[in-house]
């Protein structure tokens, strides 16, 4: 059974093994057909090769499909015509993972994350793909993002303020510009007995808003952190 891998660095998998593919553009191609409806050759040739001449494009484009056969893969890619698609046989992490929060799986989702989606692709040369991956990345972290959400609401409702107050954290490292984030985890530390954590998790909301943004936390943050501030020290 083949797997694509992309909630990572990307990887092409036979029966759990990862197949040895570790050149950019064969693992470009690979994401392009993964995330797209089928895509024409010349459309492929456009996005990865752009400063090229279609010949010269698809002569490039033919030596990375050669590269998969030889690397045991040529089953996960379907060719119709001059159009080329993933085969739906093949296993993708994404989609996986999407089917997973959808049908109330969340951790399960959350566990097929190794790191930054196709973590490491980059093509200086090829400006279209770029713009294709950022988008790609963006619309896989919202899907990262709101399975963290979930499970840390889930985890909470729970009575498991260290679980999702974990959660929390993966979130804020994602983006440390989500306040809201930071709230949930002031609050979640002073729920935990951690008052002065809570204090210090203001204070890094307040300096990455000032450093990054120009901008003082909302005043319903302000308004928790003065809150903790006045509270009572709990006794040791």
């Amino acid at each position: 059974m083949l797997a694509l891998e992309l909630l990572g660095p990307v990887r092409l998998l036979r029966d759990d093994a990862v197949l040895p593919i570790t050149v950019r553009k064969t693992l470009a191609l690979m994401s392009l057909l993964a995330c797209s409806e089928p895509l024409s050759r010349p459309r492929v040739v456009d996005l990865l090769w752009p400063t090229l001449d279609e010949a010269t494009g698809r002569r490039n484009l033919r030596r990375e499909l050669a590269r998969l056969r030889e690397a045991g893969a040529a089953q996960s890619l379907r060719v119709e015509g001059d159009f080329l698609s993933l085969d739906a046989s093949v296993a993708l992490d994404a989609r996986a993972a999407e089917e997973d929060l959808r049908s109330g799986f969340v951790e399960r989702s959350i566990s097929r994350w190794r790191g930054t989606a196709m973590d490491g692709l980059r093509l200086d040369d090829a400006p279209g793909f770029e713009e294709w991956l950022d988008g790609q990345r963006s619309r896989l972290q919202r899907l990262r993002t709101s399975a963290l959400e979930v499970s840390a609401r889930d985890h909470e409702q729970r009575g498991e303020l260290g679980i999702a107050l974990q959660r929390i954290e993966q979130l804020l490292a994602l983006d440390p510009l989500q306040e809201q984030h930071h709230r949930d985890a002031m609050r979640l530390l002073a729920a935990t007995g951690r008052r002065e954590g809570a204090i210090a998790q203001f204070e890094r909301c307040r300096a990455v808003l000032r450093d990054e943004l120009g901008l003082q936390p909302m005043a319903e943050t302000a308004a928790l952190a003065a809150s903790l501030r006045a509270a009572p020290r709990s006794a040791n």
